[in-house]
């Protein structure tokens, strides 16, 4: 099918246009070249990291519920078994090679939900796969996760900023206010 859809392109999709159909032929074989790259392997640089090779996948796209130190849901992108413990990846897809606090808090979230649903030990550092989104490069970037006291911390915080309890205070960087989704209705303004 793809074939006669590529013949028929390639003749000037019967119009007599030869131009045009070069012009879409070669388009096309753009195209399929890109789709081609998309179909490799999307997470090649998992098998990079010694410590993933040794280790099984034990969860792909999985929801732990915990309701005790708090109540807590996360979807885990990837966690794996080495023997000793598990280890969490995290899957993004962004421009930039770097892993972000938040993504180390987002991971350490997953780490206390996991734990305490699996009743397994679960490693104090984990993974972030950054996959370029138009070169499909990858960068698997270790990163150290915060303890489950500072998790727990960061959730009260939050139940206080919620219920009106605490001011948010101003961030460290000037640039996160310029980004931040609340800046309009934000009382602490420079």
């Amino acid at each position: 099918m793809i074939s006669f859809i590529f013949r028929s392109i390639r003749h000037g999709l019967g119009l007599g246009i030869p131009s045009l159909g070069a012009r879409i032929w070669t388009f096309m074989v753009k195209l399929l070249c890109i789709a081609q790259r998309f179909r490799s392997e999307p997470y090649a640089s998992l098998k990079s990291s010694s410590e993933l090779t040794q280790s099984k996948l034990l969860f792909a796209e999985q929801t732990f519920v915990i309701r005790r130190p708090f109540k807590l849901a996360v979807r885990v992108d990837r966690v794996y078994d080495n023997g000793a413990s598990l280890i969490l990846v995290e899957l993004k897809t962004r421009s930039r090679r770097a892993a972000y606090e938040t993504d180390v808090i987002e991971l350490s979230a997953q780490r206390v939900a996991v734990m305490h649903s699996t009743k397994r030990n679960v490693s104090e550092h984990g993974y972030v796969l950054v996959l370029h989104p138009f070169s499909r490069k990858q960068s698997l970037l270790r990163v150290t996760l915060l303890s489950e006291q500072s998790v727990i911390a960061l959730a009260n915080r939050r139940e206080h900023l919620l219920d009106g309890l605490v001011d948010p205070g101003r961030p460290t960087e000037h640039a996160r206010c310029q980004r931040c989704e609340y800046r309009i209705d934000c009382k602490i303004r420079k």
